[in-house]
């Protein structure tokens, strides 16, 4: 019989669009690189989750330049970024584990290897 995780991470859902092989990243307010991803295919919405997600306001980045960085092979995602910009960006606001700005999109607690 299959049980749930113990372990549990923020994820954010929200409306978000891109094309395939395009860079997704994610700053912190302070502008760090908290994560960046190749991503493979067209999208029109994403779900971001990484325990370094806590309260606070993010910047989901599409379309992003990342520097400082090694392409991890096969997981498409670079590690460690130490920046990442672009000229396209949405906002949201943790709080407590829950998405409380970007035109009601929704955040929580759910399970732990969060994906887009």
């Amino acid at each position: 019989m299959a049980s749930a995780p113990s372990v549990t991470q923020t994820a954010v859902f929200t409306s978000l669009s891109g094309s395939a092989n395009t860079v997704v990243a994610v700053n912190d307010e302070s502008g760090n690189n908290i994560m960046a991803w190749t991503v493979p295919q067209a999208f029109q919405i994403a779900t971001i989750s990484a325990p370094e997600l806590k309260s606070g306001t993010y910047k989901i980045l599409t379309n992003a330049t990342v520097s400082g960085q090694e392409y991890v092979e096969g997981f498409n995602f670079y590690y460690p970024a130490t920046s990442a910009t672009s000229n396209s960006s949405t906002s949201v606001t943790l709080n407590e584990g829950k998405c409380t700005s970007n035109g009601g999109n929704s955040g929580g607690n759910f399970g732990p290897g969060g994906r887009f």
